[in-house]
């Protein structure tokens, strides 16, 4: 990972990924994408826990279409 980086976490789950992202990786802003209510909700208790919130936006719903409802479309490397 690239320090400063914008990164779309598809299928994000409670933040394995996102939150080290963040952490440890110092990525400047996470889209983080969960289509499971109870896990994105997990999530945002984790982000507001370690104290990343104003770098990350939960979505909720299936990646594909989220994506395209937020603009998110062609703006990540696959």
């Amino acid at each position: 990972m690239i320090e400063g980086e914008i990164i779309f976490d598809k299928y994000t789950g409670i933040g394995y990924y996102t939150l080290p992202a963040l952490s440890h990786g110092h990525a400047s802003y996470v889209y983080a994408c969960e289509w499971y209510g109870h896990a994105a909700k997990a999530h945002r208790f984790n982000i507001k826990d370690n104290h990343v919130e104003d770098r990350v936006t939960v979505l909720v719903g299936d990646c594909r279409i989220v994506a395209q409802e937020h603009n998110l479309v062609d703006m990540f490397d696959a």
